[in-house]
């Protein structure tokens, strides 16, 4: 369980460290370990998957969402809207 869980950190670090390779796969699943890397990355999940499968080495797999890997900061609109209280008197 233990080096299960240091697998895990290793790879959570090497995706922090490795950011701007990443923004070349934007909109593709990767598959990588904090080892070797990227193993396999393609839009078709199914060939990623029997990539590293092939490979033998212990992996994960991640899609790397456009918006989140593109490099730009995305800006999110925010609307106020007023509250009203009205008082009824009778």
């Amino acid at each position: 369980m233990e080096n299960t869980q240091q697998l895990y950190a290793l790879a959570k670090r090497w995706i922090k460290a490795n950011q701007k390779l990443l923004r070349k796969h934007k909109g593709e699943w990767i598959a990588y370990n904090g080892e070797v890397g990227i193993i396999a990355a393609d839009k078709d999940a199914h060939k990623v998957i029997h990539a590293a499968k092939a490979s033998g080495i212990w992996h994960i797999i991640k899609y790397l969402h456009p918006f989140t890997y593109s490099g730009l900061r995305r800006l999110v609109p925010v609307h106020f809207r007023p509250l009203h209280t009205e008082i009824w008197e009778q």
